[in-house]
């Protein structure tokens, strides 16, 4: 007991208050066991005393005070970084596997979410942790099986962003507070100890940010989000437009034009359905009549669940390991592959008519790539073969990642 009090003391003066200690098994980097409630508060001497039997996250950003951890993961970048941020070399500095990680607290505005660091020719850089993640500084690595080192056991600096500086080696420097990208945390791993699959944070990987359910305020913004581009969409069609109803259905409830229990009346339905199908009827089939779409709309209504735009990618990613896989992908034989093109069409039929988000980093922790540059190539790859095509491009100027349009036919 002695000696865990001693290694928490010592933790506690280097990293400074307030701060937040996350208990993890020996040897992982994280389960899928709840964190995000922990405070300062939570800190009891019960709590700390039993941190050392296991490895020791620290949860980052707001929680402990404005502390964050910038994950340099190249070792051949820790001195470019340093170069450029000299007065780094005087603050908590630890190791890994590889590269460093540099334990700043900072004062005044600084990025509220995580967010990745590439090289310009794509490859993953590092991290910039914040509000929402957290990194190990106790204990042992999954990878090597080594304790987790200390570079620099001094005192955490305490210092505004903006003094930060980037080297020319980073393509995409994090330079103001309005960071709106959460990427994956590397810290969430597998757990070895008891033999669970590697856990992906999905709720850093979602698509909720792709269209804010507030943003269907009428009837015709509903029916503009689900109209068929060409034939043989109308069945997806339909579904999206059920979807963009019931966003349109909670921006009136948060209006107060509806009670929390009430839903679209028949004749708003019908509304809808009719100025869809005035505005579809090129795409429509010649043999299927109004009512028989109709029905085919009222089933879809049924069946909806959850608003246009509120997706969970966690639970979309999990539909495609039994939807059958897209006609498009018959070309290829890797599994991974046909699993990709499958998860990008299920991405465009949740996003209904507007593009979705794919990150590389989240390809690369989904297919298990050995590199973000791997996950590139085989979204490049999609693109040549005119399954996707990128329609915003994500980069530095944004802090997003890229949004696709998926080209192939949907039903």
């Amino acid at each position: 007991m002695e000696k865990a009090n001693e290694i928490v003391a010592e933790l506690e003066k280097l990293l400074g208050e307030p701060v937040v200690f996350i208990r993890w098994p020996r040897g992982v980097k994280g389960t899928k066991r709840r964190w995000k409630h922990l405070r300062a508060a939570d800190m009891t001497a019960d709590y700390l005393s039993k941190l050392p039997s296991g490895n020791i996250g620290v949860a980052l950003g707001e929680v402990s005070g404005g502390l964050c951890a910038i994950d340099i993961d190249a070792d051949e970048l820790v001195e470019p970084f340093l170069a450029a941020n000299p007065q780094l070399r005087e603050t908590l500095q630890t190791h890994g596997s590889k590269g460093r990680v540099f334990w700043i607290r900072f004062i005044g505005e600084y990025p509220n979410h995580t967010f990745e660091l590439t090289t310009h020719s794509g490859e993953h850089a590092g991290e910039f942790r914040s509000t929402g993640t957290q990194s190990i500084i106790w204990g042992i690595h999954p990878d090597t099986k080594q304790p987790y080192r200390f570079v620099i056991k001094k005192p955490v600096l305490t210092l505004s962003f903006n003094s930060l500086n980037w080297p020319p080696e980073i393509n995409n420097p994090c330079k103001t507070a309005e960071c709106t990208e959460s990427t994956e945390s590397t810290e969430t791993q597998r757990d070895r100890s008891n033999g669970e699959t590697d856990v992906v944070v999905f709720s850093q990987l979602g698509v909720e940010n792709n269209d804010s359910a507030s943003e269907i305020r009428s009837i015709e913004e509903a029916v503009q989000a689900s109209l068929p581009s060409q034939p043989h969409e109308n069945h997806h069609s339909l579904f999206t437009l059920a979807r963009a109803l019931l966003a349109f259905q909670k921006y009136r409830v948060k209006q107060g034009e509806l009670q929390p229990t009430q839903s679209l009346s028949n004749d708003c339905l019908r509304t809808a359905f009719n100025l869809w199908h005035s505005q579809a009827l090129t795409n429509l089939r010649p043999g299927q009549t109004k009512d028989e779409y109709l029905m085919e709309f009222l089933a879809a209504w049924a069946g909806a669940k959850v608003p246009l735009g509120e997706s969970s990618f966690k639970a979309i990613w999990e539909s495609t390991k039994e939807a059958e896989p897209p006609a498009i992908a018959t070309q290829f034989s890797d599994p991974r592959l046909i699993r990709l093109c499958t998860l990008c069409r299920e991405l465009q039929r949740s996003s209904g008519k507007k593009p979705f988000y794919l990150a590389v980093r989240t390809v690369q922790e989904l297919f298990e790539l050995p590199s973000p540059s791997t996950a590139h190539k085989w979204l490049t790859g999609l693109q040549q073969l005119k399954i996707i095509e990128p329609e915003e491009k994500g980069g530095p100027e944004t802090n997003r990642a890229t949004r696709f349009r998926y080209l192939p036919p949907l039903d």
